[in-house]
């Protein structure tokens, strides 16, 4: 009899790691939800950083303009000495001097 050979493969299947009907191997999840975003309601461009994961990503904002920050939720924004956790659904505002502040919706 071989009936560990069926059981082995069901087990392999639905193990951890398995690729679920409807999902590629290695897709990334994304969260549902709006994307944070930054504005800068300051009269000067600013230069700030994203850290995700490990990887730091330098960017700068000029004066009144908004950037989403698509794929970021849960990465670190850094402005001068100022940091903020992203999150979706999360609007940071640069004020006059640069002091940020971040509220959800």
């Amino acid at each position: 009899m071989h009936t560990l050979a069926p059981l082995a493969l069901v087990a392999a299947l639905q193990g951890p790691g398995s690729a679920r009907p409807g999902e590629r191997p290695g897709a990334v999840l994304r969260c549902d939800g709006t994307p944070p975003e930054l504005v800068n309601q300051d009269s000067v461009p600013h230069a700030f950083t994203l850290t995700c994961a490990g990887k730091v990503t330098e960017r700068s904002l000029p004066a009144g303009e908004k950037a989403v920050l698509d794929g970021f939720s849960g990465c670190v924004l850094t402005l001068g000495e100022q940091t903020e956790t992203l999150h979706t659904e999360m609007v940071c505002t640069i004020a006059t001097g640069g002091k940020v502040t971040c509220d959800l919706l």
